[in-house]
């Protein structure tokens, strides 16, 4: 339509953290030497705890059966009560580290994220972590959205990438079973791992460069005085 259009970058890039100690975050989340540990993401409002949470777990259980050395760490956004994740945890007889405000110290130490679709996924990409994108809605929130949706994928990693980079288990196939399934098959072939973490590598350039606020304030300035 003619509009003066310009893409100015992610603003992610602008507080994107650098992978750190993995070691000494192993040891702060007490989780000694697991591996594989599992990061488990399933969003931070509270329907999507309801909704996404409950089979990230079930399919903990099932994981912890095939690698029975595998840790598991749950980031809690704020607002979301800290204990209720907890009980839902010992409800299972699993062991999960549950902690507060370490989102990206937590996904410095996962191997493998299960991860709500939304901008958790451009955060883990940019890690460079192998995930699996879960999501599930209404019934009738997936129809109406199934018929709007004009892309083949809802992640946005995949998305961004253009192709599938990442799996996505979506509505009925996000249930414990098929997570299970999906996170051991990727846990047990590391030429797959590979494949993804190169994948997601792509996504980084895709988004532009640091300094998308800056480059913002500077148009806005230069219309200003036009």
């Amino acid at each position: 339509v003619g509009l003066d259009a310009r893409f100015v970058g992610h603003p992610l890039l602008d507080h994107e953290m650098q992978a750190g100690d993995r070691q000494e975050s192993i040891r702060h989340f007490g989780l000694s030497s697991a591996r594989p540990v599992i990061g488990l993401l399933p969003g931070s409002r509270p329907s999507e705890i309801d909704r996404l949470l409950e089979p990230m777990l079930d399919a903990a259980v099932l994981v912890k059966q095939k690698f029975p050395e595998a840790g598991f760490v749950i980031p809690v956004a704020q607002g979301i009560s800290r204990g209720h994740v907890q009980a839902m945890v010992k409800q299972r007889g699993l062991t999960a580290t549950v902690v507060e405000d370490s989102f990206h110290q937590v996904l410095d130490v996962c191997d493998l994220v299960l991860v709500a679709s939304g901008t958790a996924t451009l955060q883990t990409a940019l890690m460079g972590k192998p995930m699996i994108i879960i999501y599930k809605v209404s019934p009738l929130t997936y129809l109406v959205g199934r018929i709007m949706i004009r892309v083949p994928w809802i992640g946005l990693a995949n998305i961004v990438a253009g192709r599938q980079v990442v799996p996505e288990l979506i509505q009925h196939d996000a249930c414990p079973r098929r997570i299970a399934d999906e996170a051991c098959a990727i846990l047990s072939d590391p030429g797959r791992m590979a494949a993804m973490r190169e994948g997601l590598s792509g996504i980084r350039a895709a988004l532009g460069q640091p300094g998308c606020s800056q480059r913002v304030a500077e148009i806005i300035v230069e219309k200003l005085k036009n």
